[in-house]
């Protein structure tokens, strides 16, 4: 290598060694660089979008805190199905289209999903079912939102003790 390194030119020699230089500058910003600089902007997108998910879950959270500490004690408790009960209440709250799947748990349970249901139509419901029907949430699954305010829920239903 060194003897094929003596037999070319200088000139040839320089060209050689600004050529490699070139190709391993260009390496070096396509492996490394460039891959930075556009995940460094595609988070900072992230988090302003984050950012307003925050925020909209944070006055989401007080409207839910006032839903849930308004009611008037009355409770009606109903002996038919808690899956009859799931639809007949989901059609008041406009979350009968977002229903999108019910099945039974056990004698007292119900589990829902719901799909681009407004939050705050999901949290109205609940404090419904629990103030007036004795039917609490046992477990909840939300999904991020694809637009705010809207979102998948997997929420499961039991009859509370009176």
């Amino acid at each position: 290598m060194g003897e094929l390194w003596r037999n070319i030119s200088e000139r040839e020699q320089r060209l050689l060694v600004v050529g490699a230089l070139f190709i391993v500058a260009a390496l070096i910003y396509a492996l490394v660089a460039h891959p930075l600089l556009v995940n460094y902007a595609r988070y900072g997108r992230d988090i302003k979008k984050k950012e307003l998910l925050l925020s909209w879950m944070r006055s989401s959270a007080l409207e839910a805190k006032k839903l849930m500490a308004t009611g008037n004690g009355e409770v009606v408790v109903t002996t038919g199905s808690p899956l009859g009960l799931i639809d007949r209440t989901s059609r008041r709250f406009a979350l009968a289209t977002a229903l999108k799947r019910v099945e039974p748990v056990d004698n007292d349970g119900v589990k829902v999903w719901l799909e681009g249901a407004s939050f705050t139509e999901i949290i109205s419901w609940a404090r419904v079912l629990d103030r007036k029907y004795a039917v609490r949430i046992d477990a909840a699954y939300f999904d991020t939102p694809q637009e705010p305010g809207h979102m998948n829920a997997r929420l499961t239903f039991r009859r509370r003790g009176l």
